[in-house]
Order: structure tokens, then sequence, then C-alpha cells
């Protein structure tokens, strides 16, 4: 009879314990087979002082919105909900110095930038000259880096100094430290596997095409949003020939007729 109760017991703590496995497997990272590997060999930690410089940024440069979105001006809380992919480069030439610029909490430098609040850039994503993609925040936080869409956007930051070549495009050798092949392969696979995960994402731009979500005819204009009319850059990245063969290989999922910049 002992035995007999003994050999229940193991098997109800054997069946707890595949139960435990079960749901910590389904925690992590979407499992699917098309999945891209993502690394999460460097962090960038939100501090109290990150999240306090975040919120007076996002307070100043978004409350209208949220007003809108919640009845209330204040932020609410580091958690967004992902509408937007934004692609950019670095203009730093590797990942350590990428990842020296971000790690601060307070913006260094950029004296046009710090006039808009002092809370560092960031991104939730970095993608290695080699392809290699690091996942430095959670993709569902609030980072600042691109104007307007802060509050709603995921962004990518391709380690480089320009847009691919036509040289890259065939796999071959740059000059330059430019945006490579293995990049824009690693970019195509994060963008399908974030958009199985946030169904709802609607608009994919480079960083160079932010300014068309001001004009209210765009489908992305409802995104846009930012209190003060003076605060803008001009930019150049990912560049033309990156995002023309990023969209190439996306067609299935974008929009015909859309510039490539909606998602079906």
């Amino acid at each position: 009879m002992n035995k007999r109760k003994n050999s229940m017991k193991n098997l109800v703590l054997f069946l707890s314990g595949m139960w435990i496995i079960t749901i910590s497997c389904t925690n992590q990272d979407l499992g699917t087979d098309d999945s891209p590997e993502i690394l999460h060999t460097y962090k960038i930690e939100y501090t109290a002082n990150r999240i306090q410089l975040l919120k007076e940024y996002a307070e100043s440069h978004y409350s209208g919105y949220y007003l809108k979105a919640t009845n209330s001006a204040e932020w609410p809380g580091v958690e967004i909900n992902p509408m937007v992919i934004i692609v950019h480069y670095t203009a730093v030439p590797t990942l350590e110095g990428t990842l020296r610029v971000f790690y601060p909490d307070t913006l260094r430098g950029r004296a046009n930038l710090n006039q808009a609040g002092k809370a560092n850039v960031g991104v939730q994503f970095l993608v290695d000259q080699d392809g290699s993609i690091y996942q430095i925040t959670p993709d569902n936080y609030f980072n600042r880096h691109c104007i307007g869409l802060n509050h709603c956007a995921i962004g990518f930051e391709n380690i480089g100094m320009g847009d691919i070549t036509e040289a890259g495009l065939r796999g071959e050798p740059q000059d330059n430290v430019q945006l490579t092949l293995a990049q824009l392969k690693s970019n195509v696979a994060l963008i399908r596997y974030l958009k199985k995960k946030y169904p709802e994402i609607k608009i994919l731009i480079g960083h160079q095409e932010y300014r068309q979500l001001e004009d209210p005819s765009h489908p992305g204009h409802k995104y846009f949003y930012e209190s003060d009319p003076d605060y803008r850059t001009k930019k150049s990245d990912p560049g033309d020939r990156f995002l023309k063969a990023l969209r190439d290989e996306l067609q299935d999922i974008l929009e015909a007729g859309s510039d490539g910049q909606v998602f079906k």
C-alpha cells in the first residue's frame, strides 16, 4: 500500500514538474520555426532615474496624444502598444561604440536634442554588421529614437555609417562600414517575427521617412504626435537602397500601393 502511495506521489510530482517546464517555455520568445535568433547579451537598465527622465520627455511631447487615448495627459508608463516599426542606422561604426552611447540615462552632447529633454536615446534592437540581433530593451518598452513616434514604435539600429551599396547587396565587400546583406536578412526576419508577435503593428518606415506621417492623408498619421512644432530633425537612415531591398523581401505582408509602408 505504501509503495502504491509513493508511486502516485512521484507521478504527481513528475507531472507538476513537467507543467512548470511547459509554462516556463511558453513565457519565452515566440518559438516559431522562422523566428530569428535574438541575443540578450547586453541590456539597458531602466533605472529609476532613466524612467523619470523618460516620463518627463513623454509628458512634454505626447501629453495631448495620451489625453486623447486615455483621458489623462500623464505618461501611462514604460510599456507601449507597438503600432510602428522604424529602421535606423547608428552612424557609429561599432556595436561597442553604440552601446556606450545608449548606456547612460542622460543624453550626452547633441545640443539640438538636449533642448527637447534630457532622456537618453535608445532602441529595442541592435543589428550588428554580421547580422547578429541583440535585444537591449523589452520590445514593448518606451525608447527615444524617433520624433513623434516614440510612444508607439519599435526601433532597430543597424550598426553602420551609411546605406548599403550595390556591391553590398551582392554580398561583396564594402568600404566605410556601410549596411550589409547580413543585416538586411536579419531585418527581414525580425520584422516578420514582430509582425507575428504584434499583429496590430500597421506601419513600417525608415527613420528618414518619419515626417511623412505628419501628412493627414498618410495611413500612419494617427500615430504621429509631437507637441512642439519646431522639434524636427532631418534624417537619411537607413538609406533608399536598404529600404527598397527590405521591402522587396516583405512584399507578401505589405499592402500594394503603400510605398511599402503599410502592413496588410
